[in-house]
């Protein structure tokens, strides 16, 4: 809701707050004081959290509890720790080391206990860091796809002896990536190798540079170079600063040895790669595999640039800060500036063919045309640069302005979280998309005036529409059932009476668990499940801690607009 204090203070504001959903569960084989980090995320909808173990001593199992998460159906979660062998819960509760093999936990239906993990010391890798002077840090560590990840760090001793290592908790695989991360000094990685192997050296290196002069830039500008390895050796970069005469000369230390270094120079208006090209793709490749490189120098005078200017106008406050990209579709050249308010504006460009887009808070997005600034991607006009051109006045008036769409998602009269809201513009072909926060409320900013057709839908329904945008507004959304079904019951267990209330039954299918929590009375209901087959897991404990049951292998077949009735009892 807006609050309004226009006509003064406003009191009496209050807000509820929400503890949400939590994951649970305990770890076993954790030794005294030994740390164990449980992290939960959610892609779709960017909730997270976590939370931190120590070992009792005995092994046995330590109980961990995820708080305040929000709703969905596609948390993974997962285990690290410095001893152990970590990774993502898999099925049958198995540490799996690809995200892809996690099994996905949700809270859509409420928490989700019973997530248990079996910590193993797993194998090392081992060797020595040699070089290190008295004080000086290095981190190690150790990643394979099928494996996991490990890492420790090491600190150079006063006799200047090499420093052993190791890495434990690895699974076992025999394609490790082993890096050397020291400060101050270039890094090193080894590949393939196998968990278990001894004898993994590394000795510091101050690594191999690029050096050279720079010319033709602007007078006392303050410049960038950087060097960048394609194939993944990293890289470096350092800041100089031009003379009158607008040269300087530059030198990039500390870097791995490598074939494919990509080096460049910034002045803030144009980007010239090594030999003198604008374009990424047709720059030379430095080679420093054996050696370093001297003479890699730039001349900014030998790529010509254009200056392509304009005039902002319209806005009306100088406070809007406004962002101009220029983008050639078959080069790649690219361009860009940043300035407040209205006024003149100004980017270098090599010869090309270039896409201009404005961008200002609180306005659609505007691309230029010859006949003025537009929104539709069709009517907008290409910048042919062989010369410096003066696009003139840009003028933004009171039809580019953005409009905002808001509302509420609901499916059977409740409110849904975690929805995707989708406007597609039928003139101008433009699209927008959101999703719905807990509470199903949608908000869409800067969307321009247009007739937009509107999607959204989730497990329990869909819905298809058309809007026509000429102001803000709110837009509620009612999902239609998308043929699910429901699954109800009561749980009860032999000798206990009354029923037992906050039992998680769970429905298994498809790698997928969705939990439910027994009421009072010991009834129990699933709502929105797609048609299909599912398996029903249950167990409780009584109010001394004895576990009841468990239920399991019990199967029931949900149908579209039906439901399913399924009393378990253990």
């Amino acid at each position: 809701a807006l609050i309004d204090t226009t006509a003064g203070n406003v009191t009496g504001i209050s807000i509820k707050m929400d503890q949400g959903r939590k994951i649970s569960g305990t770890v076993t084989g954790l030794a005294v004081q030994e740390h164990a980090w449980i992290n939960a995320f959610s892609e779709s909808t960017g909730y997270g959290g976590g939370a931190d173990l120590i070992g009792t001593g005995d092994g046995g199992a330590v109980s961990y509890e995820i708080t305040g998460l929000g709703v969905a159906g596609d948390f993974k979660v997962s285990i690290h720790s410095k001893a152990y062998m970590g990774g993502f819960y898999g099925t049958g509760g198995l540490i799996v080391q690809d995200p892809e093999q996690a099994l996905p936990v949700s809270t859509e239906e409420g928490d989700a206990p019973g997530i248990n993990f079996a910590l193993s010391q797993g194998k090392s890798i081992s060797g020595t860091v040699s070089g290190l002077e008295k004080g000086e840090r290095a981190w190690l560590d150790a990643w394979s796809p099928t494996g996991g990840w490990g890492g420790v760090e090491v600190i150079g001793g006063a006799d200047d002896a090499p420093v052993p290592y190791e890495i434990v908790g690895l699974g076992d695989a025999a394609d490790f990536t082993v890096c050397f991360r020291p400060m101050h000094y270039v890094h090193e990685c080894k590949e393939g190798i196998a968990a278990g192997k001894t004898g993994v050296d590394f000795a510091v290196s101050d690594g191999r540079s690029i050096s050279g002069k720079i010319e033709g830039a602007p007078a006392f500008r303050h410049l960038w170079v950087n060097a960048f390895s394609k194939s993944g050796r990293g890289g470096n970069g350092i800041g100089v600063q031009t003379g009158e005469d607008g040269s300087a000369t530059y030198e990039i230390e500390g870097l791995s040895p490598a074939k494919d270094y990509i080096v460049s120079v910034h002045t803030g208006e144009k980007h010239l790669f090594y030999n003198n090209t604008a374009l990424w793709e047709e720059a030379d490749p430095v080679d420093i595999s054996a050696d370093s490189k001297i003479g890699i120098d730039f001349t900014f005078t030998a790529e010509k640039f254009y200056v392509l200017s304009g005039t902002i106008a319209g806005l009306p406050d100088d406070n809007r800060i406004v962002g101009i990209d220029a983008w050639d579709e078959e080069t790649g050249a690219y361009g860009a500036v940043r300035r407040h308010g209205n006024g003149e504006f100004s980017l270098e460009l090599p010869a090309g063919d270039y896409f201009v887009i404005f961008r200002a808070a609180g306005y659609s997005d505007m691309l230029y045309s010859t006949a003025g600034l537009t929104v539709d991607f069709s009517e907008a006009s290409k910048v042919t640069l062989t010369a410096n051109k003066a696009l003139g006045e840009l003028l933004f008036t009171n039809d580019d302005l953005g409009y905002t769409v808001s509302g509420t998602v609901k499916a059977n009269g409740k409110a849904q979280g975690v929805v995707g809201v989708e406007l597609s513009g039928q003139v101008t072909g433009m699209v927008f998309t959101t999703v719905t926060n807990r509470s199903g409320f949608y908000k869409l900013k800067d969307i321009p005036a247009d007739t937009y057709s509107v999607k959204a839908s989730n497990r329990f329904g869909s819905f298809e529409g058309s809007l026509a945008v000429s102001a803000d507004q709110t837009y509620d959304i009612a999902l239609v059932s998308s043929g699910t079904g429901t699954l109800t019951g009561k749980l009860t267990f032999r000798g206990v009476t009354p029923a037992v209330g906050g039992v998680s039954v769970k429905l298994i299918t498809g790698g997928k668990i969705i939990t439910a929590e027994t009421d009072a009375e010991g009834n129990y209901k699933f709502e929105g499940l797609k048609a299909g087959e599912y398996k029903v897991n249950a167990v409780g404990f009584d109010e001394d801690g004895n576990i009841l049951g468990p239920i399991t292998g019990k199967t029931v077949t949900v149908t579209a607009g039906g439901t399913a009735p399924l009393n378990l009892e253990g």
